[in-house]
């Protein structure tokens, strides 16, 4: 059955798995979630694998204070340019609560090359001008380090960025989707984690492990599922039902 996890900023609230193979990407990359913010205004992590101590940065895609997606990259786990690229959407995307959003990146490591995409319940995910904001280049991998895997906040050695709001059906691939891709499969729930270079999915039933097993969540401060979900039926354009138990929707 369908579940979005509902995370309270007042709360502290977050998730998250301790490294993994699968997490610590150190090539190209895409991640994605729905999200339906109950404020905005704030730095909100979607996603992340960072922490601030012993310079173990690798990457983080999350929502600004002006509303933008933002994402970071790290080929040697600090944040000194030529080392350390942070990039985003020219204009505000999220703009406003109670609603839900598919919200999207990829990163081309070797064109160094970042691209976000922004969609909605009745809008498929399309492209976003954006703009490289700090750094100039960085090595050809991201640092493989340590840091756990994060959403609903920055797991820093004093975490930070909390969401405060709801997140349904993270992923995370190991390759550049398109926005084709994106489009086909943004309302469609895939859990069969090593095929087409999807490295892990959650957040999509009423439990914290991940599709493929490795990478099960632990929760902070209790986080709670709740039924508020953007779609109850994979409805994608090309719906592809990839699962390793069962397609996990009512």
């Amino acid at each position: 059955m369908a579940r979005s996890m509902d995370f309270e900023l007042s709360s502290s609230q977050y998730v998250y798995a301790n490294d993994s193979a699968s997490t610590s990407i150190t090539g190209d990359l895409s991640g994605e979630a729905w999200f339906k913010p109950e404020t905005i205004g704030i730095n909100q992590m979607v996603l992340s694998k960072s922490l601030d101590t012993s310079n173990q940065i690798s990457y983080g895609f999350f929502i600004t204070t002006t509303n933008k997606l933002q994402a970071f990259f790290s080929d040697n786990g600090t944040i000194d340019d030529t080392h350390y690229v942070v990039c985003a959407t020219d204009d505000a995307q999220i703009t406003s609560t109670g609603k839900w959003w598919h919200v999207a990146f990829s990163f081309d490591i070797s064109g160094e090359d970042c691209k976000f995409y922004v969609g909605d319940v009745d809008t498929e995910p399309a492209l976003k001008a954006s703009s490289l904001i700090f750094g100039t280049t960085i090595g050809a991998t991201l640092d493989n380090n340590a840091s756990a895997f994060s959403m609903g906040a920055r797991k820093y050695a004093t975490p930070n960025n909390y969401v405060d709001g709801k997140i349904f059906n993270t992923r995370l691939w190991s390759d550049v989707r398109t926005i084709t891709e994106f489009q086909d499969n943004y309302k469609t729930i895939l859990t069969n984690t090593g095929t087409n270079n999807l490295n892990d999915a959650w957040l999509y039933d009423n439990n914290l492990t991940s599709a493929s097993g490795n990478n099960d969540l632990t929760a902070v401060n209790a986080p709670v599922f709740t039924n508020d979900v953007p779609f109850g039926a994979p409805v994608g354009r090309n719906p592809i039902f990839f699962s390793t138990g069962g397609l996990a929707i009512n």
